[in-house]
């Protein structure tokens, strides 16, 4: 189990960093038939609406330190050990 985790974890971690890089930098072309539906590039549309689309509005919203803490305890059970095969556990 070991030498499966070492072998193909960097390559499983590599393949899916690639796929985001790709998909993050494609464009969407605009869809006469789904106005509502941002063109352009993910990447860009996140990080930096207003390049892309001067109408654009920020969303987001401010998360307060006790909100993340109460997410952080309910999800206490929960770390990188939960996701690895039980004989290669490091903690």
């Amino acid at each position: 189990m070991i030498a499966i985790a070492f072998i193909y974890l960097p390559i499983l971690r590599q393949q899916v960093e690639h796929f985001t890089h790709i998909w993050n930098i494609h464009n969407i072309r605009k869809q006469k038939n789904r106005s509502w539906l941002i063109a352009g590039k993910p990447h860009l549309n996140y990080f930096h609406p207003k390049i892309v689309n001067d109408t654009a509005v920020d969303c987001g919203r401010p998360v307060h330190d006790a909100v993340l803490k109460e997410i952080k305890s309910m999800l206490g059970t929960y770390g990188r050990n939960y996701y690895i095969f039980e004989g290669i556990k490091t903690d």
